[in-house]
This record gives structure tokens, C-alpha cells and sequence, in this order.
């Protein structure tokens, strides 16, 4: 007989399981549902490649389906701080599929890399504020030909052209 703890132990081990559910049929049969998360990013930890799940979880590739068109996270860096990122984001309508790589800073601070080049460096605090700024610009096109829209320091706008 299988204990109900050792199968929740493994299925554990798939960093791709978003959630589980086991029910016993008596007398002999188990129901074992499963749920695959959505792989969101891709990032590279110790030079081996992994996604990133809406789980809170990195699954290596090799462990999983190919994912294609995810954008690439670099930096040491906890998913729920990319997930917290995303949720910013997403609250101030930026469209998360424009996004092309996440740069992570030691000083907890991260820089996007927009699918059209340009690079939005945002501060370590008040992202939300700094987002709302940029989707003034944005609005009013003052960023056509910006490469970089650097919003870290407060009450302050920096773009670069080249």
C-alpha cells in the first residue's frame, strides 16, 4: 500500500507542477490530478538553463516541453521578486509580451529591455510612480527614438538617444 505522503513527496520533486490533487477510490485506486504551471521567463543559474513558473518555482528545461518567445531574467535574483516586478508592471498596463530580458542589479533594482531596443532602467523603490511617468512619455511619443529611458533617480528624467 502507497501512503498518501510518499506520492505528495514526489510529485513534489516536479518544480513544473503548478498544483496536485490525490483521491482515493476505495478499495484500491488513486485519482492523481495535475496542473502544469505557465512558465513565464527563462533564466540561467550556474550555466544551466531554467524557466521561471507563475508557481514560484525555476524547472530546468531539460525537464520539461520546450517554451518558446519567454523573455530571459539575468541576475541573482528570488522569483518572488521577479513576480512582484510583474505584478507592477502589469498594474501600470505594460504589455509584459513587449518585454525581451529582465536585468536583476545587486542593488536590487532592475533594468527592461523592450523587444524594440529600448531600455527602460527603473529605481530599487517606487517602481509604480516611475512606470506612471514612463507611460506619460510613452503616450505623448516623447520616446520615439530614445534607447534608454533611465527613471532611477526621483523627480528626475534621464532618456539617451544613441
Amino acid at each position: 500500500m502507497i501512503e498518501k505522503k510518499k506520492i505528495i513527496y514526489v510529485l513534489n520533486k516536479f518544480n513544473f507542477l503548478k498544483e496536485f490533487n490525490i483521491r482515493k477510490i476505495f478499495p484500491s485506486k488513486l485519482i492523481v490530478t495535475a496542473e502544469k504551471t505557465k512558465f513565464i521567463a527563462t533564466t540561467f543559474i550556474n550555466g544551466e538553463k531554467f524557466y521561471i513558473g507563475n508557481n514560484e518555482k525555476f524547472t530546468p528545461v531539460v525537464e520539461t516541453e520546450s517554451e518558446k518567445n519567454l523573455p530571459i531574467v539575468f541576475g541573482k535574483f528570488s522569483i518572488k521578486e521577479f513576480l512582484e516586478l510583474q505584478d507592477i508592471l502589469l498594474k501600470q498596463k505594460i504589455d509584459l509580451n513587449k518585454i525581451e530580458k529582465y536585468f536583476y542589479h545587486l542593488s536590487k533594482r532592475w533594468d527592461l529591455q523592450k523587444n524594440n531596443g529600448l531600455t527602460i532602467m527603473l529605481p530599487s523603490k517606487n517602481i509604480s510612480n516611475s512606470l506612471k511617468i514612463y507611460n506619460k512619455l510613452n503616450d505623448n511619443n516623447k520616446l520615439n527614438s530614445a534607447k534608454i529611458v533611465d527613471l532611477r533617480i526621483s523627480e528626475r528624467i534621464v532618456l539617451n538617444y544613441e
